[in-house]
């Protein structure tokens, strides 16, 4: 983002009196209608505890920020869907794809280590394996902690082409370690 990170203003202030001074805006990759629909069916096929209310919510809820002016909006019929949900989709997994749908896609950076995302090849596990960094760097209570990952690798392998045996694998808790 061009914006240097002391200019960058969120904020739509007061009644949104100060809409004109916002420069970014924290997009809902997977937009808000989406995750309700998806939330709504999945509390009603499962029987939901806490641990399954972070694990979904860390796994699908993917956002981004985008300078205000030049890369908010322009989705057409993509404002409040995606594709990463539908298995017969060639964006199946793939949460940012549903950019492509704009006529100048945003270039997306992981905040947490300044490198610029593939659309074509992120996928929800890579999203979570940034989450489970976060929760690391936090010192989270390991047996939350666990219950969490293990929950997510459930939720993240019904998200993914890969065979089931390599999603186990994943690297949610980098070098064996989980949250101490």
């Amino acid at each position: 983002m061009k914006v240097a990170q002391g200019a960058r203003n969120g904020s739509c202030g007061r009644g949104k009196a100060f809409i004109h001074l916002q420069n970014v805006h924290i997009e809902h990759t997977i937009p808000i209608a989406e995750l309700s629909r998806r939330w709504t069916e999945y509390r009603r096929l499962n029987t939901v505890d806490v641990n399954d209310v972070y694990a979904w919510t860390l796994v699908h809820s993917v956002a981004t920020a985008v300078h205000h002016k030049t890369e908010k909006g322009g989705l057409r019929h993509y404002e409040s869907r995606t594709d990463a949900f539908n298995s017969q989709s060639r964006h199946f997994g793939l949460p940012f794809m549903r950019y492509e749908h704009m006529d100048k896609p945003p270039i997306i950076w992981n905040v947490l280590n300044g490198e610029r995302l593939d659309p074509h090849s992120w996928t929800f596990a890579d999203h979570f394996s940034m989450i489970d960094r976060l929760m690391l760097e936090a010192g989270g209570d390991a047996v939350l902690c666990s219950s969490i990952q293990d929950k997510a690798r459930e939720l993240v392998a019904s998200l993914s082409f890969s065979p089931l045996g390599d999603l186990l694998e994943l690297p949610l808790s980098s070098g064996g370690r989980t949250c101490t």
